[in-house]
């Protein structure tokens, strides 16, 4: 069957009922949010015996080490119905958000609709191709088999380790052994070891620095790439309020991708400094190419000899590692491989693999969402970014909500088809979103796009401060009466934003950000929120 026949077959109706989620980790239970408050029957299915996913450091399914922080920070790590305790840290751990999230399900009365300890084992269209059929087993014993309108896979894409092919790592004999990141969990189990960590994700940051605090005698660190990071918190705040801001976006988007490169590399370097000033290997100068990473405590701790930075391994043999350097580590006790996850879809019937044809990195989607030729089963979560997951999720879900319950149409065929083009031509963005750029389009698509311009008062939070789920319940479908008190309180969070009143600095940039747009009614905004703010 050709994917246009596929999709000839596919259910007309844009108004969803019966709709099936497949994982009950925060993007399933963000759906599901949204889907019952607009009338639909919902089941998730969930094969642990407790919702959270990748939140759960006790799941087998999780990634997730115990004393593991958000790299995000709580006022954005949230959803827009739900705060969190005021006494949580500005960098939670897991266990907090976890918590949140049950917190989040009791609130909405989510958990009755979980089958826990059920793992999906098919999903495939019923035989009238109208809708989905599900098969199901509970506690590996007792098998099931259900019929929906509407599907979202939810499942997450950090299940399935993905470790590379390095020369005789069989090999290696160090009492440790090598173990990927997905199943690391004690720091003190390193204690006084000679460790190797490979990759250069926030994982293989963060998993250094906790094995140095924990009292290994050396770490290790090799990577493919070497990246340029920035700490978690610059002038007292956040980073999400330098460059996950609304201006950053609109700038962004008037400047060339040479400019933003340049801008990008000029925040690193103010932040945290080029990564050989602390003694480390020098990245590649454009931090487009290198990719970067939020990480405090990393280049400090390479800079008084705790951490030696390699390139990447040549061949392991025995306690032995050598590097494409031509440099030997030898005594090494352990190896820990942050080598990020492959794309685990099993339940996905043959006739879907074949029309969607997902590799081992990314979906083939539109707007990383739907794919044209199955527009009533959605994909959620499958992509990365830096900042806050919890603010694009939200997005999507309501987007994905609206459109399954009839309240939104998706997008024509056409526009879903250019979209699906416009993604499969760039690899560059396989698999992966800006942050403001994303959940502003997803917010456009579904119906609830902030309207920015019938609140000048609120310029300050809105273009200056951090990107927030309540940000987006401002206009359109499920508007909040209370979201600008949502957004004030959001942003005077530890005493960071304090008041709406434009610096100088800011109304400066607003100025120039207006003449360069050239925009009548956005120059009209602007001086009205200079007026109010002075």
């Amino acid at each position: 069957m050709t994917a246009s026949q596929y999709m000839a077959n596919t259910c007309s109706s844009s108004h969803r009922k019966r709709i099936a989620i497949i994982g009950a980790g925060a993007s399933g239970i963000v759906a599901a949010r949204f889907l019952l408050k607009h009338g639909a029957n919902v089941t998730i299915y969930e094969r642990h015996t407790s919702l959270g996913g990748q939140w759960d450091s006790l799941s087998p399914y999780s990634g997730v080490w115990p004393a593991m922080r958000t790299n995000t920070c709580s006022i954005t790590t949230k959803f827009s119905d739900l705060a969190h305790p005021q006494d949580i840290p500005l960098y939670p751990r897991n266990q907090s958000i976890l918590q949140y999230l049950n917190s989040f399900a009791t609130k909405f009365h989510i958990a009755p609709h979980i089958r826990f300890s059920t793992r999906v084992t098919h999903l495939d269209r019923t035989a009238d191709n109208t809708g989905w059929k599900i098969s199901s087993i509970q506690n590996e014993r007792t098998e099931s088999h259900d019929e929906f309108d509407a599907v979202i896979v939810a499942s997450g894409r950090f299940t399935n380790p993905y470790t590379p092919e390095v020369h005789g790592l069989h090999s290696f004999t160090g009492e440790c052994g090598v173990t990927h990141s997905y199943r690391y969990q004690h720091p003190e189990n390193y204690k006084g070891k000679r460790i190797l960590v490979t990759g250069g994700s926030i994982s293989a940051f963060e998993i250094s620095t906790s094995l140095v605090m924990a009292g290994a005698k050396h770490v290790i660190s090799s990577a493919r790439r070497i990246k340029h990071l920035a700490g978690r918190l610059y002038q007292g705040k956040s980073v999400e309020y330098f460059k996950h801001t609304r201006y950053e976006r609109l700038f962004n988007e008037l400047i060339s991708k040479r400019e933003r490169a340049e801008r990008l590399k000029d925040f690193l370097n103010i932040t945290m400094g080029p990564p050989e000033k602390f003694n480390s290997l020098p990245p590649d100068p454009d931090p487009e190419k290198a990719g970067f990473a939020t990480s405090e405590t990393f280049l400090p701790l390479v800079a008084e000899g705790y951490i030696t930075p390699k390139p990447w391994i040549s061949r392991v043999t025995g306690k032995t590692v050598y590097f494409n350097d031509g440099t030997v580590e030898r005594n090494i006790d352990g190896i820990i491989m942050c080598t990020g996850y492959d794309l685990e879809l099993p339940y996905l019937s043959e006739e879907l693999q074949r029309v969607i044809q997902p590799t081992r990195k990314h979906i083939p989607l539109s707007w990383y969402t739907f794919h044209p030729a199955v527009p009533d089963l959605a994909f959620i979560g499958f992509w990365f970014h830096s900042g806050s997951v919890f603010v694009s999720t939200e997005q999507q879900a309501r987007f994905i909500a609206y459109v399954l319950c009839g309240l939104q149409k998706l997008p024509s065929k056409r526009e879903t088809l250019t979209a699906f083009e416009k993604y499969m031509a760039d690899e560059a963005i396989h698999g992966k979103v800006g942050l403001s750029t994303f959940s502003y389009q997803l917010s456009k698509l579904g119906g609830f796009e902030p309207d920015l311009y019938a609140h000048p008062e609120l310029a300050r939070y809105l273009l200056f401060g951090p990107i927030t789920p309540a940000s987006y319940r401002l206009s359109g479908i499920d508007a909040l009466t209370d979201a600008p008190q949502r957004i004030i309180e959001d942003a005077a969070r530890f005493n960071c934003m304090t008041n709406g009143c434009l610096t100088s600095e800011e109304a400066k940039k607003l100025q120039q950000l207006a003449k360069q747009k050239n925009d009548p009614d956005f120059t009209a905004y602007i001086k009205r929120a200079l007026t109010i703010s002075s």
